[in-house]
């Protein structure tokens, strides 16, 4: 009877140490959040190629969100008539990015994903 009881506890802990390497290969976290925090996936798993994607990607956002925004600020009646539909499509980038790093694809985001290359 101890006999089992020890191969039970030892299959038990094997089982512990697969389920906790397999949390750790989930890279798929870091890339689905670097669309809000475009750095977190350089901080992370700096050597994935994968990751510098996603990152290259939330930073390209970043940078056309703050550059679209200030633009349609300084523009008077039309550009802050267009600001809503900004804020939206901006937002629509986010979830659809957050949906690819999650889902482990590198499609680049819909109209600004190809035109920027910052992070190698």
């Amino acid at each position: 009877m101890e006999q089992i009881e020890e191969k039970v506890e030892k299959i038990e802990e094997k089982t512990e140490k697969e389920n906790f390497s397999k949390s750790l290969d989930n890279d798929n976290i870091f890339y689905a959040f670097a669309y809000i925090l475009f750095f977190l996936p350089l901080l992370a798993i700096p050597e994935s190629k994968q990751g510098r994607f996603h990152a290259n990607q939330g930073l390209s956002l970043l940078i056309f969100a703050v550059v679209g925004y200030v633009a349609l600020v300084l523009l008077p009646i039309f550009g802050w008539l267009f600001i809503p539909a900004f804020r939206l499509f901006i937002f629509i980038s986010i979830v659809i990015g957050f949906l690819n790093g999650w889902d482990e694809r590198e499609r680049p985001l819909p109209l600004i994903g190809k035109w920027f290359k910052i992070i190698k």
